[in-house]
């Protein structure tokens, strides 16, 4: 038989571990793991609402940053109008 070639870290090793408990051989074991997805890298519950209040607290600090740009620009032109008026009048 052909010798499975499949490299450690592509077994999901969870999958792997039950698959042997059920008196799986070895190396099919190892294929049927590594064709498994590894649920692990997915974001759970708890993952989702802390990036829920990370994204509010970001987007508080963006409106922050547009008023505070908004008002540079606002005081930027109150100074050139007030150049104009200067030169003009």
């Amino acid at each position: 038989m052909a010798e499975s070639i499949v490299r450690p870290e592509m077994i999901n090793r969870a999958a792997y571990e039950e698959l042997r408990a059920a008196d799986m051989p070895e190396d099919q074991a190892k294929a049927v793991a590594a064709h498994l997805p590894d649920w692990s890298q997915f974001a759970t519950r708890q993952d989702l609402v802390e990036l829920r209040g990370e994204m509010s607290g970001l987007e508080s600090r963006l409106v922050r940053w547009m008023i505070g740009i908004f008002l540079a620009m606002a005081s930027l032109l109150a100074a050139a109008v007030s150049v104009l008026v200067a030169v003009l009048g």
